[in-house]
């Protein structure tokens, strides 16, 4: 959990634990998150994990989530966690399925 920032780290040496990217986050990671925190608090029952939760859906909802564009930003990051990198934005599609009769 990033208190200053918004959001969860996710940047850290596999060996030594340190943060290596304080300001990099990334979509699938931030929805990662979530499902976790909002899964070990359904599990739980305790209710411990909710703010954590709720955390990061707000992180989702003000920062990652393109409102003018209805779109997500794939990642954010420079110098805070809150700035989009323009080049790596996930879109959605509409399929439309026919069915025959």
């Amino acid at each position: 959990m990033d208190e200053e920032f918004g959001g969860c780290i996710a940047q850290l040496d596999e060996e030594t634990g340190e943060v290596y990217d304080r300001k990099s986050r990334h979509l699938v990671v931030s929805a990662r998150f979530l499902v976790n925190f909002s899964v070990a608090d359904r599990l739980a029952g305790t209710g411990e994990y909710e703010s954590a939760a709720t955390h990061v859906l707000s992180f989702l909802e003000k920062h990652q989530r393109d409102a003018e564009r209805g779109d997500y930003h794939w990642l954010l990051g420079g110098p805070n966690p809150s700035t989009p990198d323009e080049s790596a934005t996930v879109t959605h599609s509409r399929f439309s399925r026919s069915r025959e009769s």
